[in-house]
């Protein structure tokens, strides 16, 4: 999942109604938000833990994720993706992150 999955999710399970309502949650400006929101930046460690704990979900799936985010190949990305795969809690809204696979292969 990326960033802005989750910024989603937390709006859903906190009835938050925009991004500054996740910016007060969170600590953060609503230009942190936006910079996730648009995948540009991932969240810290600090930031996963605290999502982590709101969506009550293993940190470590959002760890993941976010090196996934973050990975300079496929292989490292699909590597990533497929660690956080494991922590799957459909009842929270979370679905395996499949989006990696339609991902074109880079041809260098």
């Amino acid at each position: 999942m990326k960033t802005s999955d989750y910024l989603d999710l937390i709006i859903n399970n906190k009835d938050l109604n925009r991004d500054a309502d996740i910016a007060r949650l969170l600590n953060k400006s609503t230009a942190t938000i936006a910079r996730w929101r648009n995948c540009r930046q991932q969240f810290g460690p600090e930031t996963a833990m605290k999502v982590a704990e709101m969506l009550k979900i293993d940190p470590a799936r959002i760890a993941a994720d976010m090196y996934a985010q973050r990975a300079s190949n496929q292989r490292l990305k699909r590597k990533w993706l497929k660690y956080g795969a494991t922590e799957m809690v459909p009842e929270r809204g979370l679905e395996p992150p499949t989006y990696a696979l339609r991902m074109r292969r880079s041809t260098d």
